[in-house]
Protein backbone atom coordinates (compact mmCIF):
# COMPACT_ATOMS: atom_id res chain seq x y z
CA UNK A 1 0.00 0.00 0.00
CA UNK A 2 1.77 2.83 -0.82
CA UNK A 3 1.41 5.90 0.48
CA UNK A 4 2.94 9.70 -0.52
CA UNK A 5 4.18 12.71 1.47
CA UNK A 6 1.82 15.26 2.45
CA UNK A 7 4.31 18.54 1.52
CA UNK A 8 4.82 17.13 -1.77
CA UNK A 9 1.29 15.75 -3.28
CA UNK A 10 -1.10 18.27 -5.25
CA UNK A 11 -4.26 18.17 -4.35
CA UNK A 12 -7.78 19.63 -5.00
CA UNK A 13 -9.60 22.06 -2.46
CA UNK A 14 -12.79 21.07 -1.37
CA UNK A 15 -15.95 21.51 0.78
CA UNK A 16 -16.38 18.46 3.07
CA UNK A 17 -19.60 18.50 4.99
CA UNK A 18 -19.13 22.24 4.81
CA UNK A 19 -15.69 22.91 6.24
CA UNK A 20 -12.87 23.37 3.84
CA UNK A 21 -10.28 20.70 2.89
CA UNK A 22 -7.80 19.01 0.66
CA UNK A 23 -8.61 16.08 -1.38
CA UNK A 24 -6.23 13.52 -3.19
CA UNK A 25 -7.30 10.07 -4.69
CA UNK A 26 -3.47 9.09 -3.15
CA UNK A 27 -3.30 7.67 0.57
CA UNK A 28 -1.13 10.22 2.50
CA UNK A 29 1.57 8.98 5.08
CA UNK A 30 0.29 9.73 8.06
CA UNK A 31 4.05 11.01 9.45
CA UNK A 32 4.03 13.87 6.82
CA UNK A 33 0.66 15.93 7.68
CA UNK A 34 1.79 18.99 9.56
CA UNK A 35 0.50 19.21 13.02
CA UNK A 36 -2.82 20.99 13.81
CA UNK A 37 -4.54 19.47 10.24
CA UNK A 38 -6.32 15.86 10.57
CA UNK A 39 -5.87 12.94 8.11
CA UNK A 40 -9.08 11.15 6.68
CA UNK A 41 -9.98 9.18 4.03
CA UNK A 42 -13.17 8.46 2.07
CA UNK A 43 -15.06 5.50 0.81
CA UNK A 44 -16.97 5.86 -2.83
CA UNK A 45 -19.94 3.48 -3.39
CA UNK A 46 -20.51 -0.14 -4.16
CA UNK A 47 -21.57 0.54 -7.51
CA UNK A 48 -18.18 2.56 -8.59
CA UNK A 49 -19.90 6.06 -9.58
CA UNK A 50 -17.36 8.10 -7.69
CA UNK A 51 -19.90 9.38 -5.08
CA UNK A 52 -17.97 9.97 -1.73
CA UNK A 53 -20.54 7.23 1.11
CA UNK A 54 -18.05 7.10 3.86
CA UNK A 55 -15.46 9.10 6.06
CA UNK A 56 -12.86 7.28 8.29
CA UNK A 57 -9.34 7.50 9.32
CA UNK A 58 -8.33 4.58 7.28
CA UNK A 59 -10.18 3.00 4.15
CA UNK A 60 -9.17 0.00 2.67
CA UNK A 61 -11.92 -1.42 0.49
CA UNK A 62 -13.32 0.82 -2.00
CA UNK A 63 -11.07 3.62 -1.07
CA UNK A 64 -11.72 6.64 -3.28
CA UNK A 65 -9.21 9.57 -2.06
CA UNK A 66 -7.42 11.10 0.75
CA UNK A 67 -8.96 14.42 2.87
CA UNK A 68 -6.54 16.93 5.06
CA UNK A 69 -8.44 19.18 6.96
CA UNK A 70 -8.40 21.83 9.31
CA UNK A 71 -11.14 21.06 11.29
CA UNK A 72 -11.55 17.83 13.24
CA UNK A 73 -14.86 15.48 11.76
CA UNK A 74 -16.45 13.81 14.76
CA UNK A 75 -16.30 10.03 13.61
CA UNK A 76 -18.33 7.34 15.30
CA UNK A 77 -17.55 5.32 18.11
CA UNK A 78 -17.43 2.30 15.39
CA UNK A 79 -14.90 4.34 13.08
CA UNK A 80 -17.16 5.38 10.04
CA UNK A 81 -19.23 7.85 8.79
CA UNK A 82 -22.10 7.81 6.72
CA UNK A 83 -22.30 10.59 4.21
CA UNK A 84 -24.21 12.11 0.92
CA UNK A 85 -22.72 12.30 -2.28
CA UNK A 86 -23.39 16.07 -1.93
CA UNK A 87 -21.50 16.58 1.21
CA UNK A 88 -18.27 16.33 -0.33
CA UNK A 89 -18.08 19.02 -3.12
CA UNK A 90 -15.09 19.91 -5.46
CA UNK A 91 -14.07 22.48 -7.22
CA UNK A 92 -14.36 25.10 -3.35
CA UNK A 93 -11.35 26.73 -3.44
CA UNK A 94 -7.83 27.71 -4.89
CA UNK A 95 -5.66 25.40 -3.05
CA UNK A 96 -3.18 23.09 -4.60
CA UNK A 97 -0.62 22.60 -1.71
CA UNK A 98 -0.42 21.16 1.59
CA UNK A 99 1.68 24.64 2.19
CA UNK A 100 -0.90 26.67 0.20
CA UNK A 101 -3.45 25.66 2.80
CA UNK A 102 -1.59 26.12 5.73
CA UNK A 103 -1.74 29.46 4.55
CA UNK A 104 -5.33 30.30 4.35
CA UNK A 105 -6.30 28.23 7.33
CA UNK A 106 -3.36 28.28 9.55
CA UNK A 107 -3.56 26.13 13.09
CA UNK A 108 -3.77 27.75 16.02
CA UNK A 109 -2.89 27.00 19.76
CA UNK A 110 -2.26 23.40 20.21
CA UNK A 111 1.42 23.87 20.26
CA UNK A 112 4.02 24.79 22.19
CA UNK A 113 6.06 27.14 20.09
CA UNK A 114 5.98 28.03 16.33
CA UNK A 115 9.65 30.11 15.94
CA UNK A 116 12.87 29.88 14.11
CA UNK A 117 14.68 27.02 15.44
CA UNK A 118 18.39 25.12 14.47
CA UNK A 119 17.27 22.93 11.46
CA UNK A 120 19.84 20.26 11.85
CA UNK A 121 19.58 19.15 7.47
CA UNK A 122 20.23 22.77 6.61
CA UNK A 123 23.53 22.79 8.37
CA UNK A 124 26.41 24.90 6.38
CA UNK A 125 29.80 25.02 7.17
CA UNK A 126 29.12 22.53 10.08
CA UNK A 127 26.57 25.20 11.39
CA UNK A 128 23.30 24.45 11.24
CA UNK A 129 20.93 27.03 10.18
CA UNK A 130 17.63 28.65 11.22
CA UNK A 131 14.63 28.11 9.77
CA UNK A 132 11.14 28.15 11.46
CA UNK A 133 9.61 25.10 13.13
CA UNK A 134 6.68 23.92 15.24
CA UNK A 135 7.54 22.67 18.98
CA UNK A 136 4.27 20.69 19.86
CA UNK A 137 4.48 19.36 23.11
CA UNK A 138 7.19 18.60 25.64
CA UNK A 139 7.82 14.65 25.54
CA UNK A 140 10.76 13.85 28.41
CA UNK A 141 13.68 15.66 29.95
CA UNK A 142 14.36 18.41 27.55
CA UNK A 143 12.81 16.59 24.49
CA UNK A 144 10.72 17.71 22.58
CA UNK A 145 8.24 16.44 19.41
CA UNK A 146 8.87 19.03 16.65
CA UNK A 147 7.41 19.58 12.89
CA UNK A 148 9.44 20.92 10.22
CA UNK A 149 7.98 21.33 7.00
CA UNK A 150 5.75 18.25 7.43
CA UNK A 151 8.28 16.45 9.24
CA UNK A 152 7.98 14.84 13.14
CA UNK A 153 11.39 14.74 14.81
CA UNK A 154 13.00 15.54 18.06
CA UNK A 155 14.38 18.86 19.25
CA UNK A 156 15.91 19.90 22.72
CA UNK A 157 16.37 23.45 24.21
CA UNK A 158 19.59 25.19 24.69
CA UNK A 159 19.39 27.76 27.45
CA UNK A 160 22.05 29.44 26.41
CA UNK A 161 21.41 30.47 22.92
CA UNK A 162 17.49 30.36 23.54
CA UNK A 163 16.91 28.41 20.67
CA UNK A 164 15.50 25.07 19.83
CA UNK A 165 17.84 22.62 17.95
CA UNK A 166 15.47 20.41 15.73
CA UNK A 167 17.23 16.51 14.59
CA UNK A 168 15.05 16.63 11.34
CA UNK A 169 17.59 14.15 9.49
CA UNK A 170 16.72 11.29 12.38
CA UNK A 171 12.82 11.64 12.35
CA UNK A 172 11.02 10.48 15.89
CA UNK A 173 13.66 8.72 18.83
CA UNK A 174 12.86 5.44 19.97
CA UNK A 175 11.38 6.65 23.36
CA UNK A 176 9.14 9.27 21.07
CA UNK A 177 7.87 5.75 19.31
CA UNK A 178 6.94 4.36 22.67
CA UNK A 179 5.11 7.23 24.02
CA UNK A 180 2.50 7.53 21.60
CA UNK A 181 0.34 5.23 23.12
CA UNK A 182 0.43 7.36 26.15
CA UNK A 183 0.04 10.49 24.18
CA UNK A 184 -3.30 8.56 22.79
CA UNK A 185 -4.39 7.95 26.41
CA UNK A 186 -3.40 4.39 26.29
CA UNK A 187 -0.66 2.81 29.25
CA UNK A 188 1.28 0.95 26.43
CA UNK A 189 0.89 -0.73 23.31
CA UNK A 190 -0.55 -4.23 25.18
CA UNK A 191 -3.34 -1.52 26.55
CA UNK A 192 -3.86 0.41 23.01
CA UNK A 193 -4.17 -3.22 21.13
CA UNK A 194 -6.47 -4.05 23.82
CA UNK A 195 -8.58 -1.31 23.16
CA UNK A 196 -8.98 -2.19 19.49
CA UNK A 197 -9.89 -5.50 19.91
CA UNK A 198 -12.93 -3.92 22.18
CA UNK A 199 -13.58 -1.20 19.57
CA UNK A 200 -14.01 -3.82 17.25
CA UNK A 201 -15.70 -6.83 18.63
CA UNK A 202 -12.06 -9.07 17.91
CA UNK A 203 -10.14 -11.13 19.46
CA UNK A 204 -7.43 -9.81 21.00
CA UNK A 205 -5.46 -12.94 19.72
CA UNK A 206 -6.51 -11.95 16.41
CA UNK A 207 -5.65 -8.27 17.06
CA UNK A 208 -2.27 -9.05 18.63
CA UNK A 209 -1.21 -11.57 15.48
CA UNK A 210 -2.12 -9.09 13.14
CA UNK A 211 -0.45 -6.00 14.99
CA UNK A 212 2.94 -8.13 15.22
CA UNK A 213 3.13 -8.89 11.44
CA UNK A 214 2.41 -5.28 10.24
CA UNK A 215 5.10 -4.41 12.93
CA UNK A 216 4.34 -0.77 15.50
CA UNK A 217 4.97 1.20 12.77
CA UNK A 218 1.52 0.84 11.62
CA UNK A 219 -0.54 0.65 14.71
CA UNK A 220 -1.75 3.76 14.00
CA UNK A 221 -2.77 3.01 10.55
CA UNK A 222 -2.35 0.21 9.13
CA UNK A 223 -3.50 -2.21 11.46
CA UNK A 224 -6.68 0.48 12.30
CA UNK A 225 -7.42 -0.06 8.32
CA UNK A 226 -7.14 -3.87 8.63
CA UNK A 227 -9.67 -4.36 11.06
CA UNK A 228 -12.02 -1.59 10.11
CA UNK A 229 -12.17 -3.46 6.90
CA UNK A 230 -12.45 -6.88 8.35
CA UNK A 231 -15.20 -5.11 10.35
CA UNK A 232 -16.91 -3.83 7.15
CA UNK A 233 -16.79 -7.49 4.94
CA UNK A 234 -18.10 -8.64 8.45
CA UNK A 235 -15.18 -10.98 9.25
CA UNK A 236 -15.36 -10.88 12.93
Amino acid sequence: MVRVNAMEEQFEEVEILGKPALFTPSRIERGTVPCGYHLYEVRHDDDCQGDAVQIARNIYVNHWGSLITLYEIDIPVDGLLDIEPDDMNYGAGGCCTMSEYMVKYPAKGNYIDRCECYIHSLKKGGQSQLAEATIIEKIGDNLYLADYNGVRCTAIFNPFVCRYYVDDPNGLRVETKKSVYIRNGYEDRADYLASLADRFGADLYVVSCLADVLGESEDFDGLVSELEDIAYLGLV
